[in-house]
């Protein structure tokens, strides 16, 4: 009988492990890495939300987790300032994480844990002692290491996250995979692109600049937004030769503001 197993996702620990790592991660390779070792009961991701916020980077990514097989966890940020009269913002999820570690535990098998944060030391013992076996994933191939060596050695099996990159890593970032052809929102059929080429970024970033336009980004930025849009009229009329002709325009592009939000909203949320 296959076993039955669970995977809790420390949201905000694992992003700032691929950045250690310098890598994004497809999610949909990842469950599906893991539900292949045996009867995948749930796949669990924690992260605290900034409320009030009129557009959030990890919203887009929240929403894809949502529809991709995934139970998303969510608690709201709190703001506070600190000593030196600064804003932070602090949205912890490991109570969260602990309590539903401790629940599942009698209707689990096997539990795959994406955290190296220390704390987490005594929850897996505890979870073991239920007959669970535990296995962490996080790294030590990145300056400074991201897992507590205590954790590491609690842990039933340590698994490290760059030597899973072949398999749950996504194309470079900014690449998208889409559909043969689309109707761009200017009417023009756009023809097919090779993922990674400019021309393919270019219609990422017009998709995005066309749903987030409205409300979220300044006057000058709806600009930029509406130059990613003429960008689609020339790569649908210039077609393969449009990477040649896009890409010296393309340095100074990601430095504008909307560049680099369009980036960040890219790299969160997986397209295609």
């Amino acid at each position: 009988m296959p076993d039955r197993l669970a995977i809790f996702i420390d949201g905000a620990n694992l992003h700032a492990t691929t950045r250690a790592l310098h890598v994004d991660l497809d999610f949909s390779k990842l469950r599906e890495r893991f539900a292949a070792q045996g009867r995948l009961v749930r796949a669990l991701y924690y992260t605290a939300v900034v409320e009030g916020e009129e557009f959030s980077p990890v919203k887009p990514l929240i929403d894809w987790l949502d529809y991709n097989g995934f139970s998303v966890v969510t608690k709201p940020a709190r703001r506070f300032i600190d000593a030196d009269g600064r804003s932070r913002i602090k949205g912890n999820m490991d109570m969260e994480m602990a309590v539903d570690l401790l629940d599942l535990a009698p209707r689990l098998d096997h539990v795959v844990l994406f955290t190296g944060d220390g704390d987490f030391r005594r929850v897996v013992e505890a979870v073991q002692a239920k007959g669970v076996r535990v296995t962490v994933v996080s790294t030590l191939k990145s300056q400074p290491p991201q897992i507590a060596d205590e954790l590491r050695r609690q842990a039933d099996v340590f698994i490290d996250l760059a030597d899973l990159l072949p398999d749950v890593a996504r194309r470079a970032a900014g690449s998208v995979a889409l559909p043969p052809r689309e109707s761009g929102a200017l009417g023009c059929s756009l023809p097919v692109v090779q993922p990674g080429s400019s021309a393919s970024r270019f219609r990422a970033w017009r998709r995005l600049a066309m749903r987030r336009s409205n409300g979220v980004f300044t006057p000058s930025e709806r600009r930029g937004a509406m130059w990613v849009v003429v960008g689609c009229v020339i790569v649908a009329s210039l077609g393969a030769a449009a990477d040649r002709f896009i890409s010296p325009s393309l340095g100074w592009y990601a430095q504008t503001g909307v560049g680099q939000t369009l980036d960040g909203v890219i790299e969160a949320q997986p397209l295609g």
